[in-house]
């Protein structure tokens, strides 16, 4: 019935968004990532610096 059909989509919109929340911040977890790497590689500059 056509009210079945509503209440069915109605449950789909909340995971599509879950599912879009979760793409977003694995994308914020990859751009981190890439950061903390740029840190480390400073960071071992640095070091590579102070023992010559």
């Amino acid at each position: 019935s056509e009210f079945e059909l509503e209440k069915d989509e109605q449950e789909v919109e909340p995971v599509e968004q879950e599912f879009e929340l979760d793409e977003q911040i694995s994308e914020l977890d990859e751009q981190e990532f890439e950061i903390d790497k740029q840190e480390f590689e400073i960071d071992k500059q640095e070091f590579e610096k102070d023992n010559y």
